[in-house]
């Protein structure tokens, strides 16, 4: 099977969450931080053919990017990968690499996790979160070393912000349109591993957000810090 790009995009997102990686024969995938406070899930335009585990997800995605069009021959405990196409003047398939799927009896608490069907418990938030302002809080945070982001509905407003709660000094804003609830939920910087695009956004007060991407089948549960 040749290994679309979308496909790879998803497991290098899927990296920064957390470096190892359990696939179940199917088009869907799914992962969960060491924490357990994110957990992602993503349905493919491609379906792989078995069930197989990676342990080193940043070391596969390395043997992938040595390859043009990666293509995918799967064995019971490995995978052969070589180019489907020609390359720098080579015969496809010149180049051939083998990668050995890790033990799945080293992931069955996070097979138990992942298994679960996840449910917001409340929706106490509900809003659309636009590519470009997600780009544009991200950077802030990061220009301004700010540690959290905060969904915030105070004063007849519903604004996401860059900030640090411990000190309360600096902070960057979006608004976001109007809005007459009164909260605010913060979550970790370092927690918001999402694929660049636009999303729909739930939060519930009971510490657990949901972020849906509009454009593909792409979503995310995130636990919140604290909520007031």
């Amino acid at each position: 099977m040749i290994i679309h790009n979308e496909t790879i995009e998803v497991l290098k997102n899927f990296a920064e969450i957390n470096q190892s990686l359990v696939i179940e024969a199917g088009d869907t995938i799914k992962t969960v931080s060491e924490q357990t406070n994110v957990l992602a899930k993503a349905k493919l335009n491609q379906s792989f053919p078995q069930d197989f585990a990676i342990y080193d997800l940043n070391k596969f995605l390395g043997v992938l990017s040595l390859f043009t069009e990666p293509q995918f021959e799967f064995s019971e405990k490995s995978v052969t990968v070589q180019s489907s196409v020609d390359a720098n003047n080579f015969q496809a398939g010149d180049s051939v690499a083998e990668y050995q799927f890790a033990n799945m009896s080293l992931f069955e608490n996070e097979k138990k996790i992942l298994a679960k069907d996840i449910q917001l418990p409340s929706e106490d938030a509900d809003f659309r979160l636009d590519e470009k302002f997600f780009i544009a809080i991200m950077r802030a945070a990061g220009v301004m070393s700010l540690p959290e982001i905060a969904v915030v509905a105070s004063d007849g407003k519903l604004k996401v912000q860059a900030n640090d709660s411990k000190t309360s000094v600096d902070s960057y804003a979006v608004d976001l349109g109007p809005s007459d609830a009164n909260f605010r939920m913060i979550f970790k910087l370092e927690n918001l591993k999402l694929l660049k695009g636009s999303y729909d956004v739930k939060i519930s007060d009971k510490g657990l957000g949901h972020f849906k991407n509009i454009s593909r089948e792409l979503e995310y549960w995130i636990a919140t810090e604290q909520t007031t």
